[in-house]
């Protein structure tokens, strides 16, 4: 055979290539997984699911200046905290809702995952999610809605730009043993 003629692969190199190929890239990708996150020790959510809880509450939470963020109430680690002491089937039928919300933007005509739509585009699908024909879907958007509200507005640090002077008697926060609980699990104390 001359330098110049094309050799054919045996069809059987040919898969064992492909799938070395892709099994490097799917050692790959998990690597990546496992580097180091920026986000705080979660007992409940993945990096994927902690990306959606924060994207969903960056799009509804108010960003006006003098009001808490999400990270000022601590939600995405309030969330986790109260996962973690539910019972499995709940806290799986909520991350099954945050794979949903993740992908409903494609069906929907948007051509990117909740999580890569700009903080407007995000906005503008979830209001249009009000006006879905699908029960599911708007289940989805508006269930996870109330919960990352009720994290937002439990939480102290929101109770001023509301006008709620906090609870009547106006005894101080005495955590419960589940909460001493969870934060001794991710290391962290009061």
């Amino acid at each position: 055979m001359s330098a110049g003629e094309n050799r054919r692969i045996p069809r059987r190199r040919l898969i064992q290539y492909g799938l070395l190929g892709g099994g490097a890239l799917f050692v790959l990708g998990g690597i990546t997984r496992l580097a180091p996150s920026n986000q705080k020790r979660l007992l409940v959510f993945n990096d994927w699911e902690a990306d959606v809880v924060n994207a969903y509450a960056r799009a509804i939470l108010p960003a006006e200046a003098g009001q808490p963020d999400a990270e000022d109430t601590n939600v995405l680690q309030r969330l986790d905290e109260e996962l973690y002491f539910v019972d499995a089937s709940i806290r799986d039928d909520f991350k099954q809702a945050l794979l949903a919300l993740e992908f409903l933007p494609l069906g929907s005509g948007y051509f990117s995952r909740f999580t890569r739509l700009s903080e407007a585009r995000r906005l503008r699908f979830l209001q249009s999610m009000s006006a879905t024909k699908s029960d599911v879907s708007r289940q989805v958007v508006f269930n996870i809605r109330m919960v990352l509200y009720l994290m937002h507005y439990g939480h102290s640090a929101s109770w001023n730009a509301i006008g709620y002077d906090g609870p009547f008697g106006g005894f101080p926060e005495k955590p419960s043993p589940m909460r001493l609980y969870y934060q001794k699990q991710i290391g962290t104390s009061g």
